[in-house]
């Protein structure tokens, strides 16, 4: 179950607005997924962590649906071999019941969150917008992954 707290952080980051911390908020959601899955394989858990992997499954389609590659064909291949790659690895721990693989894809999971975090805190320091909001529709959940990247 979610916190109350990590709730709360969620929120707030949705509630941020900026693209980079709304896809912080799903990295963040796919990590605890996939930690939550990796405790319910160690307890013996079937039906948690098939809750668990296929809620990540739903927030990885939701990160593939956010690849641009008309903005960055670079950065979108890179990223639709890695969500492909969690993909894949996800499915074969599940199959194997290995925590192991999910906490080495916890921290991948991590490891690309960072670099975003780190590419949203320069881009607030250079005072360099996040997005253009007049070339996109308000109610657009794409993320202009060049923009940000």
């Amino acid at each position: 179950m979610t916190s109350t707290m990590e709730l709360s952080y969620r929120i707030a980051a949705v509630d941020t607005g900026s693209p980079i911390g709304l896809l912080l908020a799903l990295y963040d959601t796919l990590s605890g997924n996939l930690r939550r899955a990796a405790i319910a394989i160690r307890s013996q858990e079937i039906e948690r962590r098939c809750a668990e992997l296929s809620h990540a499954y739903v927030i990885l389609g939701q990160l593939e649906s956010w690849v641009d590659p008309d903005r960055d064909h670079q950065l979108a291949e890179s990223l639709t071999l890695f969500y492909a790659y969690l993909r894949a690895q996800m499915l074969q721990a599940s199959l194997a019941q290995s925590a192991s693989t999910l906490d080495a894809l916890i921290a991948l999971v991590v490891q690309v969150r960072t670099a975003w975090q780190q590419r949203e805190a320069t881009l607030t320091s250079s005072s360099t917008p996040l997005h253009d909001t007049t070339s996109q529709p308000a109610d657009s959940n794409r993320v202009a992954l060049s923009q940000t990247a």
